[in-house]
């Protein structure tokens, strides 16, 4: 019998096992517990590989847009005709954990979908195993837990940062930071925190378990900027982030013992302390010098933001090179600098240019990570993204990826997402402008209406494929078509 067992629950990326659970397998272990991790992630993945059906799960992003189509308010229809193929491996999981028979289970849950399955686990648990104290943790866990809580789903839930809070909870205090609690709790400091312990992870169980494929890596807990459309402060108040030789160390232990190569580091932004930023990549670049053969060398990737001339310098775009960046994810949103601005996103369009040049110039590859119709949009501003999309193309930025010589990749949001706790719903709610909707998405600002948002996104994806040669895995999308037809009632919108 063992006191805690972790669950990593889907649905995320199936490259390797979330960092979560492992640092609390450490900390657990270095309070006098024990504790066994249980990636059902991968497991999920590779059974519904075998049935054919992986693609259809794992790599379907429009949840939030079928939400609204659908007018599901709960969780997406597909879920609902998932369920009846993947109950079979819910119930074979409960079958493992009744035979571990640990006192608690502890449920990682880092998305929107695996909200789904977390719940459908809760009340399994409940039903065969109810001597099992369930608590639940992760970046999807909210205080709306408390209704969870008050149903009888489960027993405890941490908001916030977990890895000190889980010891003292499994110890009998249940007045522990950030248990059962409105408010997350943050680590003061973060180079407190342990190494992670992947003890019970086989990684010949992942598709992508080659040198080369990521595996996750924390450097920073929030963010710098406090962007109105962003749930990141909601967990993490304050910015806080690990000495660039304590992060070193994580990348050097999983080089070693776990072999290691490609580092995904799950930051909202890796250059949020510009000055551990160029010590850390400066580690990286020394480290690698030795290194006789490509496949020997650590690279990396990560979320990146943009800034203004003077934070960046050309140098630092040279050493990211040098440090063999693989790839970056850059929330640019919006290339109006007035949508930006209303964002919190507070660059100029002179800025964004000079990075995108300096990246070109070193041929560092990237995504932009984009929002289609923010509530401020005008059609001036729409126009202005497909004319710099065109820009992007026009400068070689854009070009298809078999040539290898494109450096940028744009990836819209099917949608902009408004939650009544993000700030940028408390700065329009009292707009006369403002309508709230039904739904996330089913809202309005004026005349920009998700029939309006939606018949951009359609005429931005077209574009990209026009001047990239890329085809848009979305734009085949069943949904998309369907969207098409529901559009085409409508008077007001030409698609």
């Amino acid at each position: 019998m063992i006191d805690i067992l972790f669950a990593i629950i889907p649905k995320l990326e199936p490259f390797a096992p979330t960092t979560g659970p492992a640092l609390l397998k450490s900390h657990c272990e270095a309070g006098g517990l024990t504790a066994t991790v249980r990636d059902y992630n991968i497991d999920l993945y590779n059974w519904l590989k075998k049935k054919g059906l992986h693609e259809q799960y794992f790599h379907d992003d429009d949840s939030g847009f079928i939400t609204w189509f659908d007018r599901k308010f709960v969780y997406p229809e597909e879920w609902y005709e998932l369920y009846d193929v993947i109950e079979p491996r819910l119930l074979d999981w409960i079958k493992e954990i009744k035979h571990i028979n640990p006192t608690w289970v502890g449920l990682s849950m880092l998305s929107s979908a695996s909200v789904c399955v977390g719940r459908k686990m809760c009340e399994l648990l409940r039903e065969h195993a109810p001597q099992i104290k369930i608590v639940i943790g992760g970046a999807a866990v909210r205080k709306e837990n408390q209704m969870w809580l008050d149903e009888g789903w489960i027993d405890y839930f941490i908001f916030g940062d977990g890895e000190f809070s889980i010891v003292e909870l499994l110890k009998g205090n249940t007045q522990a930071p950030g248990v059962n609690s409105r408010y997350p709790h943050q680590v003061e400091d973060l180079n407190t925190i342990l190494m992670p312990n992947y003890s019970d992870i086989n990684w010949t169980h992942y598709e992508f378990e080659a040198q080369y494929a990521p595996i996750y890596v924390t450097g920073s807990r929030g963010c710098v900027k406090r962007c109105t459309f962003c749930d990141v402060p909601l967990l993490w108040p304050k910015y806080k982030w690990r000495s660039a030789e304590h992060l070193f160390s994580e990348v050097e232990l999983l080089y070693h013992e776990h072999g290691r190569r490609m580092f995904r580091f799950t930051d909202s932004l890796i250059n949020g302390s510009m000055s551990q930023f160029r010590i850390f990549l400066d580690m990286i670049k020394k480290f690698n010098s030795d290194k006789k053969y490509d496949i020997d060398q650590i690279r990396w990737w990560s979320q990146w933001i943009v800034r203004a001339k003077g934070q960046m310098l050309e140098e630092d775009f040279a050493l990211m090179k040098q440090s063999n960046v693989n790839e970056l994810d850059i929330g640019l949103e919006s290339f109006s600098e007035s949508v930006r601005w209303h964002m919190g996103k507070k660059f100029t369009d002179d800025d964004l240019w000079w990075n995108l040049e300096m990246m070109h110039k070193y041929r560092i590859h990237y995504t932009l990570l984009m929002i289609t119709g923010y509530p401020t949009e005008t059609p001036e501003d729409h126009q202005n993204t497909l004319a710099s999309i065109q820009r992007m193309a026009d400068l070689g930025y854009l070009t298809p990826s078999s040539n290898r010589t494109s450096t940028a990749y744009l990836s819209f949001g099917n949608t902009m997402m408004i939650q009544p706790d993000y700030k940028i719903y408390k700065m329009l709610k009292d707009d006369p402008l403002w309508r709230d909707g039904v739904g996330h998405n089913d809202w309005s600002y004026g005349d920009n209406t998700i029939e309006l948002r939606l018949s951009r996104h359609l005429e931005i994806h077209k574009l990209v494929e026009q001047v990239s040669g890329l085809k848009s895995s979305w734009l085949q999308d069943k949904h998309v078509r369907a969207l098409e037809k529901e559009m085409r009632s409508h008077d007001r919108v030409e698609v």
